[in-house]
């Protein structure tokens, strides 16, 4: 087929079309029997027409088409063949270059420039058209992808050409797509010569390496063209990592003669080394000591570098101190190109030992020849994000399908059907290894049903415990609160919010996110609300062992309460818990602040009253009172207690004080006042009260504010008074309360704004609009003390203030009557009435002055 499509050869690789149909097709083509001899392969595509404008299924397939030509090796696709027998049809017009140019582009970010080229043939007896359109092969290391979908074309899908067929990529392509593809009629030898190359046997237990396609296209991408001289696959125990980078370690040893590396040269050593310790062995799901394992600190590792690849005896290298270690280890870099992989590298970081990474770093980084390094380790590589990819669990719908029919194989079972594969994906978060995990089980399981239900019992402790147990004794985050969350996460078995989880643990922001992400790479499972809002889970597969694993703290008894407060809302306390909360209530009574917080501090940290939302309320009070107040500590115990749904007036009133005496957190205080002035859970004279809060706050804020004429000063003016007006209102029924005091507080906001508006009362009139849409009440005493100020305009001598009050009375009246219509307007007649007499005296005044 080489020797055939030769010509094909010489016009992509020129990137030229030849004017005479024999010099491209001459040796292709049966003149005698008036069809193409060559079938469609690699280079060669026919199509009977072009595209109608309106077919996009058709016109997004030859996009298609183009782009796995331009990934591979070019090509040509000719227009006007009969694909059933290779026979020329012909085609009318010419192809539209340009517009498939701009799409190419348009989809892919690639400028590709294809060439096209009419011929004409005589087929039984008359001229026939045919158009060539020559696709050049991809000059940049890395393979495009779309950058957006469209129709048939999937975004971030790689395409290839694999003989007569566009492909989607999968990581066995990924070589020759990273590849110089110098000769498409070349087969791979199908084993590694030619370099130094040393792994030991696949760490996967299956025959067949499944999916990670998306993974393996970064590594690729890494290898060839980023400048960076480590990477870090990173992921929980059992996601695969270690399979995928041998199986890319492999992948770059099995084509090495085809990949250039950044400095123009070809790798010459390619190393695969591990530190595991142990490992589980899915057929009888225990774990087991690595048999393999080369390396337990950083000499250890240098030594067995030089053994693999340096040419070095063991007696050589045995009496090396580190220092002759590393520069031997600097030579060998200096002469060759090179792949390391170095397996689960944090096994020496958990045993206290050196790993040697920066060492090795520095020296690749300073080599004269091209060498990097692959680590694979089961935390979260913080201190390298930028050098690090995470390795999930498999995708559900591309990859775990696939590699459940692999271990089905392996194991002689049957496949799972399709409820069940979700069932499996549930239990296992698709973690490669948990789902071999229960088709091993399912060998000696009468149904998959019963296989899951072996692995949530005794059947997956082994790989649960292999998972999930170094991780779990490692966990200490801020004050130890990681395994405390885990525990409440477990105990709830649901999602929850940042600050539930918050007010469960007793724990401080702080605290809460520093548990959130030491555990989230491991244990957790974060996913996005609707509304935008963040909600933390266990993942399916770690529930199981971290229930056993909480059980046995001591604090475990105290979470367990806390999920019982927090799914009744409003704790239910024990008796030792009420009659300890009514001694603190006592000293509450008493100003005894100080005593509380000193006794509060002598009780167990796992002590099952600091869940109780009351104990929150009464110690939080005591902070924000005490001798040396913590207006912070104050603030975190009284949003736990709010999150239980705790509502108590006393509390708000020592919430409202800490944000007050804390700053300018007037925004804040307003929050905290709003609880209370919105909510029918509290009484018409607390909510009168914290109306009458707001309204202080807003004429605060209005007051720092400069220039008389400053729009924000007016309008913080009229919400202010608008509080005080919803304050009256809430008090106006209430028997033996005095609204004088809240009176003396209107007037005298009121006072400023007349002052600073000129007559203008439109702002005010629009708040007030609003209010009284929703129901406020202004009774005669209301309306009396809010227009006091306001008909102290009728006496001025300024004309032009007289007519804008006048105006803005009249529109403002209009207004407010309209927006409560008929139905309502009793409960602003006392109102209106006053605005109609002020208009009047407005209007007799206006006169008099005229």
């Amino acid at each position: 087929m080489k020797t055939e499509s030769s010509a094909l050869i010489d016009a992509v690789s020129s990137q030229s079309l030849p004017n005479e149909f024999d010099k491209i097709f001459g040796a292709i083509y049966d003149l005698k029997n008036e069809q193409f001899l060559l079938q469609e392969n690699v280079l060669l595509d026919y199509k009977e027409n072009f595209p109608s404008a309106s077919d996009s299924d058709y016109r997004s397939g030859l996009l298609k088409l183009f782009i796995s030509l331009y990934n591979t090796y070019g090509g040509i696709v000719v227009f006007g063949v009969r694909n059933e027998d290779f026979r020329p049809v012909g085609v009318h017009g010419q192809f539209d270059i340009e517009k498939y140019n701009a799409l190419l582009t348009d989809l892919f970010g690639v400028q590709i420039e294809l060439i096209r080229k009419s011929y004409s043939v005589m087929v039984s007896g008359e001229r026939t058209n045919i158009s060539a359109v020559l696709v050049p092969k991809r000059k940049s290391v890395t393979p495009v992808r779309a950058n957006r979908d469209y129709h048939q074309i999937k975004k971030a899908t790689l395409y290839i050409r694999e003989r007569h067929e566009t492909k989607n990529a999968e990581s066995h392509h990924l070589p020759l797509a990273f590849s110089q593809r110098s000769d498409p009629f070349t087969e791979s030898e199908g084993y590694v010569s030619g370099i130094q190359y040393s792994s030991p046997p696949s760490p996967s237990t299956l025959p067949n390496f499944i999916g990670r396609t998306d993974l393996a296209f970064n590594l690729w991408n890494w290898f060839v063209s980023d400048r960076k001289p480590r990477i870090y696959l990173s992921g929980a125990g059992g996601s695969g990592k270690s399979t995928l980078a041998y199986e890319f370690l492999d992948q770059v040893a099995l084509n090495w003669q085809g990949i250039m590396l950044q400095n123009g040269e070809h790798l010459d050593f390619a190393l695969f080394v591990s530190a595991k310790e142990t490992e589980l062995n899915p057929s009888t799901g225990t774990e087991q000591n690595f048999m393999l394992r080369q390396f337990n600190d950083s000499e250890g590792l240098y030594r067995t570098i030089l053994l693999n690849i340096g040419g070095y005896s063991k007696d050589e290298v045995e009496g090396l101190h580190v220092g002759a270690l590393i520069e031997k280890i600097g030579n060998l870099f200096d002469q060759f190109n090179g792949l390391l992989v170095i397996d689960d590298i944090d096994s020496l970081s958990r045993s206290g030992h050196d790993t040697g990474e920066e060492d090795l770093f520095l020296l690749c980084s300073q080599a004269n020849k091209k060498v990097k390094i692959i680590y694979t380790l089961r935390n979260d590589a913080s201190y390298a994000k930028n050098s690090a990819i995470p390795v999930p669990g498999l995708d559900r719908r591309a990859e775990l399908p696939a590699f459940l029919e692999e271990c089905c194989k392996l194991f002689n079972t049957s496949m799972p059907d399709e409820e069940m594969i979700e069932c499996i994906a549930q239990e296992t978060s698709c973690l490669p290894l948990l789902v071999e995990t229960i088709v091993g089980l399912r060998m000696n399981s009468s149904s998959y049903q019963q296989a899951l239900r072996d692995f949530n019992e005794k059947g997956g402790d082994g790989a649960r415990k292999y998972l999930y147990q170094r991780e779990y004794e490692k966990l200490n985050g801020s004050d130890g609160r990681s395994r405390q969350i885990l525990a409440a996460l477990m105990e709830y078995n649901g999602k929850l919010g940042f600050d539930a989880i918050r007010a469960i643990t007793n724990a401080s922001s702080e605290q809460v996110r520093s548990g959130i992400n030491e555990t989230a790479s491991i244990f957790l499972k974060i996913s996005t609300d609707d509304d935008g809002s963040t909600g933390y889970s266990l993942s399916p597969s770690a529930l199981n062992f971290v229930r056993t694993a909480s059980q046995r703290l001591g604090f475990y008894p105290a979470v367990k309460r806390a999920v019982e407060h927090f799914r009744a809302d409003v704790a239910k306390s024990t008796p030792r818990e009420a009659a300890k909360i009514l001694e603190f209530e006592q000293l509450l009574r008493a100003h005894k602040f100080d005593q509380i917080i000193s006794e509060v501090n002598q009780l167990s940290q796992t002590d099952t009253i600091r869940v109780n939302p009351k104990f929150s309320s009464v110690l939080g009070q005591s902070y924000v009172q005490s001798s040396q107040p913590d207006y912070s500590k104050a603030r975190e115990l009284f949003q736990s207690a709010e999150s239980f749904g705790y509502q108590d007036v006393l509390m708000m009133r020592a919430w409202f004080y800490a944000e007050r005496k804390t700053g300018y957190r007037f925004g804040e205080a307003i929050e905290v006042c709003q609880k209370v002035a919105n909510s029918p859970a509290f009484s018409d004279m607390h909510r009168s009260e914290f109306h009458s809060k707001i309204g202080d706050c807003r004429s605060m804020q209005s007051r720092a504010i400069s220039g008389a004429g400053n729009p924000d000063k007016v309008s913080l003016l009229a919400q202010s008074i608008t509080s005080y007006m919803w304050a009256m209102h809430f008090a106006r029924a209430l028997k033996k309360f005095d609204r004088e005091k809240t009176g003396d507080w209107l007037i005298r906001v009121m006072v400023s704004y007349v002052a600073l508006t000129n007559g203008d009362f439109g702002i005010l009139y629009r708040s007030l609009e609003d209010s009284a849409r929703i129901g406020l009440v202004i009774d005669v005493e209301s309306a009396n003390v809010f227009f006091g100020p306001i008909s102290t305009v009728s006496k001025s001598r300024d004309l032009k203030l007289l007519r804008t009050a006048q105006g803005t009375l009249k529109s403002g009246s209009a207004r407010m009557q309209k927006t409560v219509g008929k139905r309502n307007f009793e409960n602003i007649r006392p109102l209106i009435e006053k605005m109609e007499e002020g208009i009047k005296n407005i209007e007799l005044r206006v006169m008099q002055l005229s």
